[in-house]
């Protein structure tokens, strides 16, 4: 009986120590304030998109108009405004506007096969905007683009059974990974497997988020290919496939949607359920201001692992994140009260 005793008594102890020991393990989520440096305050647009960071200037884009603004990174002073929307052959249906090696931006057209490269050394001297007209594969008609350092290219290749091909001028690889099983089976891939990309050029990392699907990859560039490092599935979606089709019933926690890759974090923009609960839609009929005004106001800071280390309130509703490459500088367009570019520094919140 004294035997038996002992026994309870040091398993009980040590399934205590066990639980004490998962506590200590599981890090709080740190929860701070960001004082901004509000960098430019009147955006004259009704839709700003793309947000772009160099090493001297910030670049946006009017969604609605296809106009690309490059601004002073230190002042918000506007560099030159590019009217990119047209049919002419330096212009693009549907423009869309990426980082792009030696200090150029791309545009890409959406709706075609060319990229478009301005150098952003000659926007402040020359009043003649120079422009370089790329061809592309029309096999990649249609596909968000991404340029790597070493110039090749990324497209994002939703209906596919990998997410990702990388391209040179001689070879196309394609590479990634989905959380799904039996890909080829289901026929409705181009609508599920949208996702958003971050890429870094100067660390090599590619963030891949997929917030239906709940799932993030984290990749590195190794001087040859892009390896998966980490990859997360937040939570267990409830899904059928009913005759080839995928049918999303719930995802009880949904990946962030708009994200970047500083120096040493990947941010996001998230709402923090704890702190600033939705509205409802009653609650959101009944709001006004201007639009986005109910859009999220905390950056979410995941290091290596994935894992949430810190969550900031900015106290202003965002909608566009970017990141400084070589620091961990983030910048985003919010409303305050009209469409703004602010910025703060991860280390000093």
């Amino acid at each position: 009986m004294k035997t038996n005793i002992f026994q309870y008594v040091s398993l009980l102890l040590l399934l205590l120590s066990c639980e004490q020991a998962q506590k200590n393990d599981k890090k709080e989520i740190e929860r701070t304030t960001a004082q901004l440096q509000i960098i430019s305050d009147t955006l004259i647009t009704s839709m700003p998109g793309n947000l772009l960071i160099y090493e001297h200037e910030l670049v946006w884009m009017d969604a609605r108009l296809g106009e690309v603004h490059v601004l002073n990174k230190d002042n918000g002073s506007e560099i030159k405004v590019l009217s990119m929307m047209g049919g002419s052959p330096e212009e693009a249906v549907t423009p869309n506007i990426c980082w792009a090696p030696n200090r150029k931006l791309t545009v890409f057209d959406v709706n075609g096969a060319k990229k478009i490269q301005i150098a952003l050394d000659s926007l402040a001297q020359d009043s003649i905007i120079r422009k370089k007209v790329i061809p592309l594969d029309k096999r990649f008609q249609g596909l968000a683009l991404f340029s790597l350092s070493n110039g090749q290219d990324i497209y994002v290749t939703p209906d596919s059974i990998q997410p990702f091909i990388l391209a040179s001028s001689d070879t196309l690889c394609p590479f990634g990974n989905y959380p799904l099983k039996n890909l080829e089976n289901i026929t409705n891939r181009y609508s599920i497997l949208q996702g958003t990309v971050a890429y870094n050029p100067y660390t090599g990392k590619l963030l891949h988020s997929i917030g239906q699907l709940s799932y993030m990859a984290l990749y590195k560039w190794n001087d040859r290919e892009f390896v998966l490092e980490k990859e997360k599935e937040f939570s267990e979606i409830d899904y059928t496939i009913t005759q080839g089709r995928m049918i999303i019933r719930k995802t009880p926690r949904y990946a962030p949607t708009a994200v970047a890759i500083t120096k040493d974090y990947i941010v996001s923009i998230e709402r923090d359920k704890e702190t600033s609960p939705s509205a409802s839609g009653k609650e959101k009929g009944k709001q006004s201001g201007r639009p986005f005004s109910n859009a999220p106001h905390h950056i979410f800071v995941y290091d290596k692992n994935l894992d949430v280390v810190k969550i900031i309130d900015v106290n202003i509703p965002i909608f566009r994140i970017a990141a400084d490459y070589q620091s961990n500088w983030v910048y985003v367009i919010g409303v305050n009260p009209e469409f703004c570019i602010a910025a703060f520094d991860i280390k000093q919140t």
